[in-house]
C-alpha cells in the first residue's frame, strides 16, 4: 500500500511526536515540516487561537462555474 499525504496534528506535542515516531518505525516515511498545503487546500494556522483552516478556492470556483453561480 502506498500513501502519498498524511497530516499528524494534535493538542499536545509530545503525543504527535509519539505518532510520528510510530509510524516511522513501521514506513519509510518523509517528516516535511509544518503543513501549508495538503491535497491541494490551503492550510492556515492561527496558534493565538489555536485554529486550523482549510480553504479549497480551486474547488469551489469549479462547483460555482459548473452551477453557473460564480458572479
Amino acid at each position: 500500500m502506498y500513501v502519498d499525504d498524511l497530516i499528524v496534528a494534535g493538542k499536545k506535542l509530545d503525543r504527535v511526536a509519539a505518532v510520528k515516531r510510530s509510524v516511522s518505525a513501521k514506513f519509510e516515511e518523509r517528516d516535511m515540516g509544518e503543513v501549508d498545503d495538503f491535497c491541494g487546500m490551503k492550510v492556515m494556522r492561527d496558534r493565538e487561537s489555536k485554529t486550523l483552516t482549510l480553504s479549497n478556492m480551486g474547488h469551489t470556483t469549479t462547483l460555482l462555474e459548473a452551477l453557473g453561480m460564480e458572479t
